[in-house]
């Protein structure tokens, strides 16, 4: 009860800026603490979003911290993502966002207990596949699923028909893995170049930016980075270094700085 109440909250007066029109490049950090988890991202157009998920009596919970499972008003990943998602993908005839053919991103950043995850969230998926992206068995679908955070590499990389992505680091471009099962590499950018005091690049530091972005897109991998501030210089230097992701938690700012752009 105390769940679907708290689904009913964020809904409550929620009016959608244009849900019709994807924005490229937009992913929402930690989209689950917006005040209106996923559709806040879907009313800017945004075509990414992330949520942290904790394992608790065999669930996955959307949130940061063990601590946080003491709030009982924590919604189940199903509830939050999986659920509208699927809602949305059937009203649109088989899509999020009217006339656009391309993939929406739900990131997993496991906090946790990844291998135990992995298996559940296995047979959590089983409903919604029809929706969800699989370069096997559903090339058609989506939505993909990008796993992060506690990664177990060998559960996803060796299931030769899962559902589920990998999020890479700069180390595994060494690694010559597949980028079908790695099709992004992350960072934090303050390990690739140093941010002055007005939160933006000078041009060397941009150059280590850019050539990271070249390397990665050489190996036909995305790119995205956490941590980066948000500012229209800032975000215009990713736009110019070619970042395929642009992470963010100002959504209306940056929905309304790429759609000018």
């Amino acid at each position: 009860m105390i769940r679907l109440f708290f689904l009913l909250a964020f809904l409550i007066g929620f009016q959608p800026v244009n849900p019709e029109e994807p924005v490229l490049r937009t992913h929402a950090h930690n989209d689950y603490l917006h005040e209106h988890p996923l559709y806040d991202a879907l009313s800017y157009g945004f075509l990414s979003v992330e949520a942290d998920i904790l394992l608790h009596e065999n669930k996955l919970y959307v949130g940061h911290d063990q601590i946080d499972l003491r709030n009982k008003s924590l919604v189940t990943l199903e509830d939050l993502y999986l659920n509208p998602l699927f809602e949305r993908f059937k009203k649109n005839g088989g899509t999020l966002y009217p006339n656009y053919p391309g993939i929406f991103y739900l990131w997993i950043d496991i906090k946790y207990d990844g291998k135990e995850v992995i298996k559940i969230l296995n047979n959590l998926i089983d409903p919604y596949r029809e929706m969800l992206y699989s370069t096997t068995d559903n090339p058609g679908g989506k939505v993909q699923l990008i796993i992060s955070g506690d990664r177990p590499y060998d559960l996803i990389l060796n299931d030769l028909h899962s559902y589920l992505f990998l999020d890479g680091r700069p180390k595994d471009l060494d690694g010559n893995y597949s980028s079908e099962k790695m099709p992004f590499i992350s960072q934090n950018i303050h390990q690739i170049c140093q941010i002055n005091n007005q939160g933006n690049l000078e041009a060397d530091e941009f150059s280590k930016l850019r050539a990271m972005v070249k390397e990665c897109h050489r190996q036909h991998k995305q790119v995205r980075f956490w941590a980066t501030p948000d500012n229209e210089v800032m975000w215009q230097q990713l736009v110019d270094a070619n970042v395929d992701l642009i992470n963010s938690d100002d959504l209306a700012g940056l929905s309304d700085f790429l759609r000018k752009t």
